[in-house]
């Protein structure tokens, strides 16, 4: 009631951003106190009906600006409609402000706010917004110690494999190529180099994970694709770290939390599936696909995704062959989307869909999740 009196008052407004505390405006950069060039709203705005404390801080704030560029009657009457089916949905499930997060598919563009038509289309959006968003240094650091580590594993992996993996490359002598196979000491074609270093950065099992995607090298299959084009300069450093590798650790990330625990359970190996569409997107991204192209791409790497959990056991050496098979199908994918070969419409939520065939779930829509 005293929020809806200073509506009144004129103070507020009922859509907009929520009103923050003066100890927190002061850490504001430049671009995000434009969040203050509109009134605090009851609602809480775009953010509100996207995630709300679902959201990391940063991610809030991204929302309340895209809300100030795209300010409208009509978005002000859609957030309205949208938060009063979140009050209602939650009454009957505890879950259901995250999920229709997901469900809503309310998506900011540049010039234009609109209702995508499926969770694919969700999904890709999301994702090319993260490409073309301008990042903070931090996660620029975070990124290239990502980049470190790989380059540590990858060495280390090479060095414990080399007789097996120099007999592999022993197949490919005449064919030449001028790409690195990193640790080795050998250059080889685009499509070896992809494979092989992606291979050799999950063979010491020290890589990089995320816990609740149960993915655990996201690394391997995405930088094992992008340093070659990054080699033979198809893509510019900027493009590699700022578009190309943190949408690849979205895209796997994102897929991986909303598929489990039931895709591990059912023997997936997490790294080989959503490291392929990882590894895809990372490569869209870099290349500065456009969301037609990056969604194409989505639909090669589901259809080419694979990789059994039974390579674990015993005394098998092949679950980095999942890893470096994901870089390479995760860059071919990424190239047939470019040669404007068409997917499905909704390869993750359609009838056949990947959330129901490889996470269990029956309604995709509902269930998948941006919070990395």
């Amino acid at each position: 009631m005293p929020q809806l009196l200073n509506v009144i008052k004129g103070d507020m407004s009922l859509v907009g951003p929520r009103p923050t505390l003066e100890r927190q405006v002061a850490r504001y950069t430049d671009r995000q106190r434009r969040r203050h060039e509109m009134r605090p709203g009851m609602t809480g705005g775009l953010a509100q009906v996207n995630g709300g404390t679902a959201l990391s801080w940063d991610e809030r704030i991204e929302y309340d600006i895209d809300y100030v560029n795209n300010f409208s009657l009509w978005l002000d009457i859609m957030i309205l409609v949208k938060t009063l089916l979140i009050i209602f949905l939650a009454k009957n499930d505890s879950k259901a402000i995250s999920r229709f997060r997901a469900g809503s598919n309310l998506i900011v563009s540049s010039r234009r706010v609109s209702f995508l038509a499926n969770i694919t289309d969700f999904f890709i959006d999301s994702l090319y917004n993260i490409s073309k968003r301008e990042l903070e240094h931090k996660y620029v650091e975070i990124a290239q110690r990502c980049i470190l580590d790989y380059l540590g594993v990858t060495l280390a992996g090479a060095s414990m494999l080399s007789s097996e993996m120099n007999s592999y490359l022993g197949n490919f002598l005449n064919e030449g190529g001028s790409c690195t196979v990193i640790g080795m000491n050998s250059k080889t074609t685009l499509y070896n180099a992809v494979f092989v270093n992606g291979f050799n950065a999950h063979v010491a099992e020290l890589d990089d994970g995320h816990r609740y995607a149960a993915v655990h090298p996201p690394g391997a299959p995405i930088i094992s694709a992008l340093l070659p084009l990054l080699e033979g300069n198809r893509v510019s450093e900027n493009d590699l770290i700022r578009g190309g590798l943190i949408v690849g650790y979205e895209a796997t990330i994102v897929l991986g939390r909303s598929i489990q625990p039931y895709h591990k359970k059912q023997g997936f190996h997490t790294t080989g599936t959503c490291g392929t569409v990882g590894a895809a997107m990372a490569v869209s991204a870099a290349m500065r696909f456009s969301k037609q192209m990056m969604k194409n791409a989505l639909s090669a790497a589901v259809t080419s995704a694979s990789g059994v959990l039974e390579v674990i056991d015993d005394s098998s050496q092949i679950k980095p062959y999942n890893s470096g098979k994901a870089a390479l199908n995760g860059l071919l994918s990424a190239f047939i989307g470019n040669a404007g070969l068409n997917g499905p419409e909704d390869v993750l939520g359609g009838e056949t869909r990947v959330l129901a065939v490889m996470g269990g779930i029956p309604k995709g829509r509902e269930y998948m999740s941006k919070q990395t």
